[in-house]
């Protein structure tokens, strides 16, 4: 059967959709691999340049809608065997937050990607959130070898996304930037519903973010 997708407050499961996965090709059709893929430790294979290009243009049109977190979720678990990969290019918006916070040369609070915007990154967890809850019925039908990694591969770098998105919501208006928080918070009640982190773990995000 085919997996489902969930939004945290976005109503029904859809049917997921079909989609590929984040490294690209060099000008001789090479793969480069992205991010710390070069580690020999990593997890997987490195993406394949048609995966990166799927993951790529999913992202590039990334939205808080339904449809679009639908398509960038798809592609992810499509390229779950180069699991590393695709989660270094999904957090990648996150840590360019924290970098423009750490970066004393300037004083822009302007995000410098639409990604890194409060709502770039709201809908990338929404992405990670789609991720994890259909992770397991993937490998179990046999549709994404690899999915399984997600969930440890995500627990490395949540908090560090939660850090990103607390930053980010301080450039909205107090209305906006609760209403943001709120979809965060949903979220966060998600994942204790469904228990794929421990309830410590959550808690420690719930309040990274408040």
């Amino acid at each position: 059967p085919p997996a489902l997708v969930t939004i945290p407050g976005a109503g029904a499961p859809l049917p997921r959709g079909s989609g590929t996965g984040g490294a690209s090709a060099d000008d001789n059709g090479e793969t480069v691999v992205v991010g710390a893929a070069a580690d020999s430790k990593r997890i997987g294979r490195a993406l394949t340049p048609g995966e990166a290009s799927d993951l790529r243009a999913a992202l590039d049109d990334l939205t808080m809608q339904r449809q679009s977190v639908r398509r960038a979720m798809a592609a992810c678990l499509d390229a779950s065997e180069a699991s590393e990969d695709v989660v270094d290019v999904l957090c990648a918006p996150f840590e360019e937050v924290l970098a423009r916070a750490n970066d004393t040369t300037t004083t822009s609070t302007w995000a410098s990607s639409i990604a890194a915007t409060p709502a770039g990154l709201v809908a990338r967890l929404y992405v990670m959130s789609d991720v994890l809850h259909n992770a397991g019925q993937a490998v179990e039908s046999g549709l994404a070898r690899g999915a399984s990694s997600f969930r440890t591969l995500f627990e490395c770098r949540l908090p560090s996304a939660f850090r990103a998105i607390k930053l980010a919501l301080r450039s909205l208006g107090r209305l906006s930037g609760e209403e943001m928080k709120g979809r965060c918070l949903c979220v966060l009640k998600a994942w204790s519903a469904w228990r794929c982190f421990p309830d410590k773990f959550v808690s420690d995000l719930h309040d990274l973010l408040v």
